[in-house]
């Protein structure tokens, strides 16, 4: 594999892994910032 095609791999992967990330922290983010603020 050349740079180029392993470059453009790497940055979908890390869109695809960056909007996993907001989608979790918007459904779990307020309940954890909570169990956080609790204890």
């Amino acid at each position: 594999m050349n740079a180029e095609i392993m470059k453009g791999t790497t940055v979908r992967r890390l869109k695809s892994y960056t909007s996993w990330v907001k989608y979790v922290v918007r459904q779990y983010g307020f309940y954890l910032l909570e169990e956080i603020r609790v204890k």
